[in-house]
């Protein structure tokens, strides 16, 4: 039964209130405002805290930068030509110096290629003369002079000093020249097995 009776209760309160129903007025409005700011109010000031400061921090720098680049672009357009231009000279300075540089080694190498030729025909001729064929081993090269005024080459082989005596032996490591034992490796690996029982 109690049940029965807070039914009809909830009921006729639901019906009166939907009987003296008012619209809002201005004054309900701020009081739905009001209270919404005592919720919430804390979150609201930190979410604005946090977009002011991603604001100042990245949006800003970036729309400043950009506003700034596209300034500038207008105002370096003559420089950025200048250095095109500058490029382009460079570029064509480098290849004509690659280009002439490939013309003498191509002159260089047609002439040596004419010797070599001209060398080979002599010694045919000598061939068929019966005065010999050409010596196919190489001559002995003479150390040249602006090589050997800087000590460079022509260093005899009996002038440098030796690593090792003539008595050393690499399969032993032995030497006797070097201590008066007769070698100079003193370790020697242990014995295996000794003094173990088993």
């Amino acid at each position: 039964m109690d049940d029965g009776i807070v039914e009809d209760e909830v009921e006729e309160n639901i019906m009166q209130m939907g009987a003296t129903k008012q619209p809002f007025s201005l004054f309900a409005y701020f009081n739905l405002f009001v209270g919404f700011i005592e919720s919430y109010g804390w979150y609201i000031l930190i979410a604005a805290i946090v977009f002011y400061y991603v604001y100042v921090t990245y949006i800003r720098r970036s729309l400043s930068s950009l506003t700034n680049a596209s300034v500038e672009s207008k105002l370096d357009e003559d420089t950025a030509i200048k250095r095109i231009r500058s490029m382009e000279a460079a570029r064509l300075r480098q290849q004509e110096a690659l280009d002439a540089a490939a013309a003498k080694y191509l002159e260089e190498k047609r002439l040596k290629e004419e010797k070599l030729a001209k060398e080979r025909a002599e010694e045919w001729e000598k061939h068929k003369q019966g005065l010999g064929y050409r010596n196919k081993s190489k001559p002995e090269q003479q150390p040249s002079t602006d090589l050997a005024g800087l000590g460079l080459s022509g260093v005899n082989k009996s002038n440098k000093p030796k690593l090792r005596g003539a008595d050393y032996n690499p399969l032993t490591g032995t030497s006797n020249s070097n201590s008066g034992d007769g070698g100079s490796c003193s370790w020697r690996p242990t014995q295996r097995g000794s003094g173990r029982g088993g």
